[in-house]
């Protein structure tokens, strides 16, 4: 493998380590990906692209530090906050409602173990005590309200 080649990049003279090695260094390695990337997302080396809008705020946002072209125009919203608090809306909770029904109804049962039970026991016990409940009404309330989910028991 004594053979010179002509990098791709630069056009500079170098000796292969690998039989399909077509640049001299590893920075004409990333210049090259930088253009493919640039001829397939006009400004996405020099910050020229497209801004997407946030799904759930309505702001713009930028990409993040490493993150490829479809990492970036993949994402629906500008963070993980507004991601979560999109789930949390009525009509999203409406939406999960409407798809428990229709699987009721194809006679899929949800279902879940006795340490799943105990495991939402416990986080609705400790949600009712900070909210300045006293643990022995949260232990009431917990104990008279209907099951989340249909059990297996």
């Amino acid at each position: 493998m004594s053979e010179i080649r002509e990098c791709a990049v630069c056009g500079g003279p170098f000796r292969p380590r690998k039989p399909e090695q077509r640049f001299c260094s590893l920075s004409c390695a990333a210049r090259h990906r930088c253009r493919k990337i640039d001829e397939r997302v006009p400004g996405w080396s020099d910050g020229t692209y497209k801004r997407k809008v946030c799904g759930y705020c309505g702001k713009p946002f930028d990409r993040r530090g490493r993150e490829s072209p479809d990492e970036y125009y993949s994402r629906a919203f500008c963070s993980r906050e507004c991601r979560f608090a999109s789930q949390r809306t009525p009509e999203r909770r409406e939406e999960a409602r409407i798809r428990f029904l229709q699987a009721a109804e194809r006679g899929i049962e949800y279902h879940m173990t006795a340490e799943e039970q105990a495991r939402m026991r416990e986080k609705m016990l400790l949600f009712l005590e900070l909210h300045g409940i006293s643990p022995e009404r949260a232990k009431q309330m917990v104990d008279e309200a209907p099951p989340l989910v249909p059990s297996t028991d």
